[in-house]
């Protein structure tokens, strides 16, 4: 028969704390882990929004922030990955994706239709 565990939850959370080998419940935030990731989001945002914005419309359904999709596609070309589909993967099951992102997830279609119609302008914007 198995034993139960009589401790309440009160004196679980008054218990010997961090201390005592306990390891942490959480995780250090990624801007911590990975600090190049959120420098790179710190230098895009003030720079190119305000020009990305400008440059997006405001039609069609859900709309995600142009900056974070550019930071989606920035990224992608410095590891290397350029297809849509492995980009909407990687914003899925990768926390450095999901960061830039803002915790979003768009699809493969999205990615390609934003690269599509800032194609003019996405040279510049990487020369910046």
């Amino acid at each position: 028969m198995p034993r139960h565990n009589r401790r309440s939850f009160a004196s679980f959370l008054a218990g010997p704390g961090l201390g005592h080998g306990q390891g942490a419940m959480f995780e250090r935030p990624l801007a911590e882990r990975a600090p190049h990731v959120a420098a790179l989001k710190g230098l895009v945002e003030p720079l190119l929004g305000p020009r990305l914005r400008g440059l997006s419309s405001l039609e069609g359904g859900y709309g995600y922030d142009p900056c974070s999709l550019f930071l989606v596609l920035m990224f992608g070309y410095l590891q290397g990955q350029r297809s849509s589909r492995r980009l909407e993967e990687s914003c899925r099951f990768d926390a450095r994706y999901a960061f830039l992102s803002d915790g979003l997830e768009p699809d493969h279609a999205t990615l390609a239709r934003f690269r599509r119609r800032l194609a003019p302008e996405l040279e510049g914007l990487f020369l910046l």
